[in-house]
């Protein structure tokens, strides 16, 4: 398939499969409860796509765990959870008491954390890649739509900063070290201190 074409394709996947679904749910189009299901709708969309093309496991981050990575990517997850309790105690924000209790709550930092990464690291990652962007377009547009997916999320003086942050860390920690399980686990550790701490509010 020509270059060109290929770039068409991936900026239209971007714009309906990334940018369309969270305007609807920002403007309350679709409903913010249907939030996780629309994500499970999208990822499965990614998923038939990823099968049609025939892309193997590697191409998304899936293969043999490298043993040296888990340092790294133990370091990071301590890092990011530090500095969101600095920023939850500088800010007075206090843990949600009876979190258990919730079922969206328990229900963002596992599972969504999953397909979050798949959708970003996973699809979009390599997308970008094969149409030839460089390693530092690849980061900056990939922060910036994990930014935009967290409009949903107020506060957003607090919401936006967070997962900027969050996503320029994931992105560059991707682009060195690309396995989608330890950047799940990762994303669901610090998905969990953001939404105890109400970085990220769930109604």
């Amino acid at each position: 398939m020509p270059l060109r074409r290929e770039r068409e394709i991936v900026l239209l996947q971007i714009l309906y499969l990334f940018v369309i679904p969270v305007i609807l749910l920002y403007f309350d189009v679709v409903p913010t409860s249907l939030r996780a299901l629309m994500l499970l709708a999208i990822c499965a969309i990614l998923f038939a796509i990823v099968r049609h093309e025939k892309w193997k496991p590697e191409t998304i981050g899936i293969h043999s765990p490298n043993h040296r990575w888990y340092v790294p990517y133990s370091i990071f997850t301590l890092t990011g959870i530090a500095m969101l309790l600095y920023v939850a105690h500088e800010l007075g924000y206090v843990p949600a008491s009876h979190w258990w209790d919730n079922p969206r709550f328990v229900l963002l930092f596992v599972p969504i954390s999953i397909l979050q990464e798949f959708a970003f690291r996973g699809f979009l990652v390599p997308s970008l890649k094969a149409i030839k962007m460089t390693r530092a377009m690849v980061v900056i547009v990939t922060t910036f739509l994990f930014m935009l997916i967290h409009i949903i999320y107020p506060p957003l003086q607090v919401a936006l900063p967070v997962s900027f942050i969050g996503g320029l860390a994931f992105a560059l920690m991707y682009e060195k070290y690309p396995n989608l399980f330890l950047a799940s686990l990762a994303h669901a550790a610090l998905n969990f201190v953001a939404v105890l701490y109400g970085f990220f509010v769930i109604k």
